[in-house]
């Protein structure tokens, strides 16, 4: 990657992250606020975003995404941002945003951000890590693509641990929940 994070919360703006081998920037650990960067022609995936530090979580606002070899971005849910929107994605090989699943011990929001999320492994909602109801809520207008052997999960065997699935579709913004 041109730029590696770890452990690390730096805030990156009015960047460019280009014509990198690998990824443009890989973030392990850390939680990157990322306002205003364009991150363009790199040989795999323009950001990657892996596991968080702490309770800081990244930020993905106004950047722009294009020519990327593989997806625009990668993020996990465990690491979800605070704030992912306003972002511009185009001709990258993969349009959509790649998703890691995992196990959801908090509330989340996926936003529209003007892409579809592939999911490369399966969103379990409150697997066994809370007695309050976890809820999983999709904005209007969101596609969730699930790669092969991939799916969403909601609870955990029985009214112990409850998984809430929010998805308030519209008729012009219908939810789609399809394979990738």
């Amino acid at each position: 990657a041109n730029l590696t994070l770890y452990s690390s919360t730096p805030t990156i703006t009015n960047s460019t992250i280009r014509s990198s081998s690998s990824y443009g920037l890989s973030a392990t650990g850390s939680s990157p606020l990322l306002p205003t960067n364009t991150f363009a022609n790199n040989a795999a995936i323009g950001a990657y975003l892996s596991s968080g530090s702490g309770a800081a979580k990244p930020l993905v606002q106004n950047n722009t995404f294009t020519g990327n070899t593989s997806f625009p971005l990668h993020l996990e849910l465990t690491n979800f941002p605070s704030t992912l929107a306003g972002n511009t994605y185009t001709a990258n090989t993969t349009q959509a945003i790649e998703l890691g699943g995992g196990s959801l011990g908090a509330d989340l929001t996926l936003p529209l951000d003007s892409l579809p999320y592939v999911v490369t492994s399966t969103i379990n909602v409150n697997q066994a890590q809370s007695t309050s109801p976890v809820t999983l809520t999709l904005q209007p207008g969101v596609t969730l693509k699930f790669a092969a052997n991939t799916g969403l999960t909601l609870g955990y065997y029985g009214p112990t641990y409850p998984g809430v699935l929010n998805a308030p579709g519209t008729a012009s913004q219908p939810i789609l929940f399809t394979s990738n």
